[in-house]
């Protein structure tokens, strides 16, 4: 079977337009981000749909730690 290539983060998938979210060094490919759009050359907005305190996990305090930090003072 052939793989599918998304033209812009050339990450690999098994089926053709994969859903997925493209980010500067890697994609979040997560159910829970529901929307991604760039707001600044290089700064991007992942809308996150949460349904309950239980889907606060380790990777998602990870990312808002990384935005935390990356917004400067």
């Amino acid at each position: 079977m052939a793989r599918w290539i998304c033209p812009e983060c050339e990450r690999e998938f098994d089926r053709a337009r994969q859903g997925h979210v493209c980010v500067p060094g890697g994609t979040v490919d997560d159910e829970r981000v529901v929307r991604h759009y760039e707001v600044g050359r290089g700064r991007f907005v992942n809308v996150v749909r949460l349904t309950g305190a239980g889907q606060v996990d380790e990777r998602l305090r990870g990312w808002l730690t990384e935005a935390f930090e990356d917004a400067g003072p």
